[in-house]
C-alpha cells in the first residue's frame, strides 16, 4: 500500500494535466483543404420563377460523418484517402453546391431561416461521396443523393435518386477530389432541374 500512496499525488497531477493521448488530436494538419464548387453552366443561368426553395444540410451516413474521403475498397471495406481533407463536413458542402446550382436554374435557394415561407422543401441523403477502388486498376469518383420534395403545406410532391460516376486516371487526393467535384455538380444540377421542373 505504501509505494501506490506514494504515488498517488505524482498520478493526480498527471490527471489534471488531461490525458496523454487523444485519438486523432495528436495528427498533423493538413498542408490542403478541399471543398466543393458549383461549376459553370453549360447554358445562360435560367430566368427567375420566383420560386422559394429551402435547402437544409444533407444527411449522411458514419463514413460521411468525417472530413476524411472514403474509398470503397470492397462490398464491405472502406478506407480514407490518404492526403485528403475536407474544409467542413460534406453535409454542409453539399447544401452550398445544391443551393448553388438551383440558383442557377432559376430559383430563389436558401438554407433555413426562421422567417422562411418557402414554395418548396427540399430533403437530401448524401449517400455517398466517395471513391470506388473496387474494379482493380480502375477509379470511379462516386456522388450518390436522395432527395424529396415537398410543398409548403408539407405534402410530399416526389422523392428520386440520383447518382454520378466520373471516371478518374488515378487515387491521387488533388485527381479523386477534381472527379468528385464533377459527380456532385452533375447530380446536383440533375435535382435542381428536377426541383424546378417540380
Amino acid at each position: 500500500m505504501k509505494p501506490l500512496r506514494a504515488a498517488l499525488p505524482a498520478l493526480m497531477a498527471l490527471a489534471a494535466c488531461g490525458p496523454i493521448v487523444q485519438v486523432g488530436g495528436n495528427a498533423p494538419k493538413p498542408d490542403v483543404l478541399y471543398t466543393l464548387r458549383a461549376e459553370p453552366a453549360a447554358a445562360a443561368p435560367a430566368a427567375a420563377t420566383g420560386r422559394v426553395v429551402i435547402v437544409g444540410p444533407a444527411a449522411v451516413p458514419g463514413e460521411l460523418q468525417t472530413l476524411r474521403v472514403p474509398v470503397i475498397v470492397g462490398d464491405t471495406r472502406l478506407q480514407y484517402l490518404t492526403g485528403a481533407q475536407w474544409v467542413e463536413p460534406p453535409a454542409r458542402l453539399v447544401q452550398r453546391l445544391l443551393i448553388d446550382r438551383m440558383t442557377a436554374a432559376g430559383l430563389t435557394a436558401l438554407a433555413p431561416g426562421p422567417a422562411d415561407a418557402p414554395d418548396r422543401v427540399v430533403g437530401v441523403t448524401l449517400r455517398t461521396l466517395s471513391l470506388d477502388a473496387r474494379a482493380s486498376g480502375r477509379f470511379a469518383a462516386v456522388a450518390r443523393l436522395d432527395a424529396t420534395l415537398v410543398d409548403r403545406s408539407g405534402r410530399l410532391i416526389g422523392s428520386r435518386s440520383f447518382e454520378a460516376r466520373e471516371s478518374v486516371a488515378d487515387d491521387t487526393a488533388p485527381v479523386v477530389i477534381e472527379g468528385l467535384n464533377r459527380a456532385a455538380n452533375r447530380a446536383a444540377a440533375e435535382i435542381a432541374e428536377w426541383t424546378a421542373a417540380s
